[in-house]
């Protein structure tokens, strides 16, 4: 039994090197947790244990809540989902120790830190591979969940297609400004108006992301930026026609 202890001793007592990654506020871009390594130490008459780890403290002036993970990486990345993540609500000024116990199996110490009341999400990106741990703000109260009903001529379902020749119809800043930080993601469709002179006239939303700003958003794009090249008749005359817009909301 005495050897046995003796194992389980050196293994606690190894040097445990963690180190801490510089990592941002979420939703802010700031740290807001400080950083300082502890050893606590505890004594009984046959043997010694000894505790490593991270003492963290919250030097902003609100709540956040700090997840974090462990992991032998310094790649974020080594803590690929949110449910290998722990976390510690932290009010101003407050801090928390993170023992480490597995002597130098667990070095890296990798956080998100998020408002508290906000949550921890699996995210993948719609237009590439990437995937990671995330914080999910709560939609704010006001949000209009009804589709947008559109604005402008209604064009005719049987109206020849036009062609969208716009080249610069993305700048970037399209998602809608009231659901930044919640991650609210949908797919917008809408028949657009185009007169015989190659503008929009009019925006009808035919299939709604499930959110009232996001469907504005479509038919604000293209009623502003929009140029097609008009539809054409049997004879190669430009006429009235319409275009199917489409537009998935990926959060940024």
């Amino acid at each position: 039994m005495i050897a046995r202890l003796l194992i389980i001793v050196g293994l606690l007592v190894a040097s445990v090197s963690v180190m801490t990654p510089n990592v941002a506020n979420a939703q802010t871009g700031a740290v807001c947790s400080a950083k300082n390594g502890f050893t606590e130490r505890w004594n009984t008459r046959r043997y010694e244990y000894r505790a490593q780890g991270i003492e963290v403290s919250n030097a902003c002036d609100y709540t956040i809540k700090l997840y974090y993970c462990f992991s032998l990486d310094p790649n974020p990345e080594s803590c690929p989902t949110a449910g290998v993540f722990s976390s510690v609500i932290l009010s101003p000024g407050a801090s928390r120790r993170l023992p480490v116990n597995d002597s130098d199996y667990l070095r890296y110490l990798h956080e998100i830190q998020c408002f508290d009341g906000d949550k921890l999400i699996d995210w993948r990106s719609q237009f590439t591979t990437a995937r990671g741990p995330r914080c999910q703000s709560p939609l704010p109260a006001n949000v209009n969940r009804s589709a947008y009903p559109g604005e402008g001529t209604v064009a005719s379902p049987g109206a020849p297609m036009a062609q969208l020749r716009s080249n610069n119809l993305f700048a970037g800043d399209e998602y809608p400004e009231n659901l930044l930080g919640s991650l609210a993601e949908g797919r917008t469709v809408a028949r657009i108006a185009v007169s015989s002179q190659g503008r929009a006239t009019g925006c009808y939303i035919t299939s709604s992301a499930g959110f009232y700003d996001m469907d504005r958003a479509l038919c604000t794009l293209f009623m502003r930026r929009a140029r097609f090249s008009p539809a054409l008749d049997a004879a190669g005359n430009a006429v009235d026609g319409q275009y199917e817009a489409k537009v998935t909301w990926t959060a940024p």
